[in-house]
């Protein structure tokens, strides 16, 4: 059986496009249809259905595609292992992450990594779908590693770290009536418009949640990509956010906790039983930098003026 007959397979199950599966696994699409074709003549049945319009599983299929899965893992790791033992650790690495990560500096981090790794690929991708976007990527086998900041029951069927918790703040212009509050509630808040990321964004549906919860309703009235520009609207007036503590750019702004808002989590995210040691390196420079990056972030917090009055 040809191994690579079953990456074209678990690349047309993933996708269910022949097109795509295609150009992910740097085929042509005839021959990706013909050694899918060859695996089904092998395996005595179809392991799709297909139509003008849609492909799907068939039964067969559907047992097929765990099992293809874990021959390709046993493969790569084994051509792995036999490269690590020759040259160090080496192999690929998709790296998922979201958009407001600029104070984990990731640049510096992959930089030092792939210094000390120069054989292993890192291939970081930003989701423009935030955090839930990045765990369906993580599901459907295009991501081997992500950082996210969902709740962890969304994210079942995966392998979760804590790196880091990270309290909430508010986010206020100078003028705002609550800029001298030691401390304010979200519920405090729900009358002023809501600069926030759109619905699908980790910190955006924690606080919808929230606000959901007191039986409030709040108004969005700017929505952004990127966390880390949300202070520069609220600079110029055009309403107030509430962030995690590292992205609080306070220039002009005034910063005051928030009282009974769960703290943000960042996570790391893999796939059970599909590590690799370039993966496996690669974490652990990822928790290593993050839990220094934070501690950088809380030691800055404490020497912070705190709002008065």
């Amino acid at each position: 059986m040809d191994t690579r007959h079953l990456e074209f397979f678990v690349a047309v199950a993933e996708e269910l496009n022949f097109t795509r599966a295609a150009a992910r696994v740097q085929a042509a699409q005839s021959t990706v249809s013909a050694g899918i074709a060859a695996l089904e003549r092998q395996l005595g049945g179809a392991l799709f259905e297909r139509s003008t319009r849609t492909v799907t599983l068939t039964p067969l299929g559907e047992q097929s595609v765990p099992i293809a899965r874990e021959v390709m893992l046993g493969v790569r790791r084994l051509g792995e292992q036999g490269a690590q033992t020759k040259a160090g650790v080496r192999g690929r690495v998709r790296f998922g992450v979201m958009t407001n990560l600029a104070w984990l500096q990731l640049p510096s981090a992959i930089a030092r990594f792939q210094q000390e790794n120069p054989m292993v690929d890192v291939q970081m991708s930003v989701s423009p779908r935030g955090s839930t976007g990045l765990a369906a990527d993580m599901r459907r086998g295009r991501l081997d590693i992500a950082l996210v900041g969902l709740r962890r029951d969304l994210l079942s069927g995966l392998d979760v770290v804590r790196l880091t918790r990270q309290p909430y703040v508010a986010v206020l212009p100078l003028t705002h009536p609550l800029a001298r509050r030691r401390s304010l509630e979200i519920t405090d808040l729900i009358g002023d418009p809501f600069i926030d990321l759109p619905r699908g964004f980790g910190t955006r549906d924690q606080l919808d949640a929230m606000v959901n919860l007191a039986g409030g309703q709040r108004r969005v009235s700017v929505e952004v990509p990127d966390l880390g520009t949300v202070p520069a609207f609220v600079r110029a007036g055009l309403g107030v956010a509430v962030v995690p503590v590292p992205v609080a750019d306070g220039a002009g702004l005034v910063t005051i906790p928030m009282r009974a808002v769960p703290p943000w989590e960042l996570l790391l995210v893999t796939r059970p039983g599909e590590s690799s040691p370039a993966v496996d390196v690669f974490a652990g420079l990822l928790r290593d930098w993050t839990r220094a990056r934070s501690r950088a972030v809380e030691e800055f917090t404490r020497n912070s003026p705190t709002p008065q009055g």
